[in-house]
């Protein structure tokens, strides 16, 4: 049977990055309100290329594990294709993102030889905390958007852009992320850590839903229901307890705050006619559409890709919502079968993990991997290194299945591999 102590193995006995934390939290103001909250975008790859420098500078990092290797090789099949699209197109801004993102790349790898995965999920979590706290401070703790809207009619005006004018979908992106984490990593916990997370998914999830981003919406619950499902799945009465808990906060929501249904019934609804499937998932279907039109030709190469942001895809496509399409775009279809691949092994594997060992750590991962699978056919931002959410993926594709755990600090019991 599973138990908040069984939850908490040795694995999770981990402390937390105050550096990651603040990472986070800045990269989490990128937006569009002045050139300063644009830039942002670009301080994930500068702090841990800084925090990977001072590892090696100072002896902290004395060996690299042997899944090290398949990551370089990965890490620089991926930078090649952008690269080589970039420069058949002529592309130099292409080209030097394309350096950017080998950078992080490689400094990911530097710092997951020195932390586990269970202290940068942490420190991601608590990193969603400030952050969710910077946008409740910013915005005059006032959440606004979807969810103050009234009437018969929706539009995408109501949606919530928060206090730097982020795209809304970037927005939930993110707070999705945050909540998954902070959910399935608040019972291994202590009492105080407790009520932070639970307290940062609650908001998180309110800024979501008034972002009306219904993609991000659809993902979380699934990833939720996943990650609790497989993690809980021989507890009964933790299951239960949960199913009844939400029955409750229905209820209370149908009797007293019925004008909260009304406004999600509104967002989710599948016929309106500028976010229905009348108006082609938003107009994404025309834009899948013009990429397919590309396909091997000198825009979008197929095989390697145009480069990472490509002048082709930024100036005439700037929302492909597919992470799938835009990763053939922009690196190949290559590198998508070894970003997949990467994640496919490390959900297998924590799954596995999981069901036999129940810990926090590879359930959290199994709900940021099925998440960000589902929430990628309607969003582009599967591969990314300017926002939070996305670049803590990138912490498991760069990883994989056999280097996300330091497995000399902290071995595991045979029967869990």
């Amino acid at each position: 049977m599973t138990n908040p102590e069984h939850l908490n193995t040795p694995l999770q006995r981990n402390s937390v990055s105050v550096y990651l934390i603040i990472l986070v939290a800045l990269s989490s103001c990128y937006g569009q309100l002045n050139a300063f909250t644009q830039v942002a975008q670009y301080t994930p790859s500068i702090g841990v290329v800084l925090l990977a420098t001072f590892l090696l500078l100072s002896g902290k990092i004395k060996n690299f594990q042997k899944s090290s290797t398949q990551s370089v090789i990965c890490g620089a099949i991926i930078t090649l294709s952008a690269l080589l699209g970039a420069m058949l197109s002529q592309d130099a801004q292409s080209a030097l993102y394309a350096l950017v993102f080998i950078f992080t790349w490689m400094a990911i790898l530097v710092i997951l030889q020195k932390y586990t995965m269970t202290a940068i999920l942490r420190s991601f979590a608590y990193g969603g905390f400030v952050s969710v706290l910077i946008y409740l401070a910013m915005s005059g703790f006032k959440i606004q958007g979807a969810l103050t809207i009234s009437g018969n009619e929706f539009s995408t005006g109501d949606r919530a852009t928060g206090p730097f004018t982020s795209h809304p979908n970037l927005i939930a992106h993110n707070m999705a992320i945050f909540t998954i984490l902070a959910v399935v990593l608040a019972p291994s916990e202590k009492t105080i850590g407790k009520l932070i997370l639970y307290g940062t998914a609650i908001f998180a999830t309110l800024i979501l839903l008034s972002t009306a981003s219904r993609g991000g919406l659809v993902a979380l619950v699934t990833a939720l229901i996943i990650a609790t499902t497989i993690t809980h799945r021989k507890n009964l009465k933790h299951l239960l307890l949960i199913f009844s808990l939400l029955v409750v906060a229905g209820i209370y929501i149908a009797l007293f705050q019925s004008e909260y249904i009304d406004r999600l019934i509104l967002i989710m609804d599948l016929n309106s006619s500028s976010r229905g499937l009348n108006s082609g998932l938003s107009g994404r279907q025309q834009l899948w559409s013009m990429v397919f039109s590309q396909f091997f030709t000198i825009n979008i190469p197929f095989f390697w890709g145009g480069g990472f942001r490509n002048a082709w895809l930024s100036n005439f496509i700037s929302a492909v919502d597919n992470g799938y399409i835009v990763i053939i775009a922009e690196t190949g279809f290559i590198s998508l079968i070894i970003i997949l691949a990467r994640l496919a092994f490390v959900l297998l594997r924590s799954a596995k993990r999981v069901k036999l060992t129940p810990n926090s750590m590879d359930a959290a991962i199994v709900g940021l991997v099925s998440f960000i699978l589902i929430e990628s056919i309607v969003a582009r931002y599967f591969l990314a290194i300017g926002n939070p959410a996305s670049f803590l993926i990138l912490f498991l594709i760069v990883a994989g299945a056999k280097g996300y755990i330091i497995e000399k600090r902290y071995p595991l019991p045979q029967n869990t591999l």
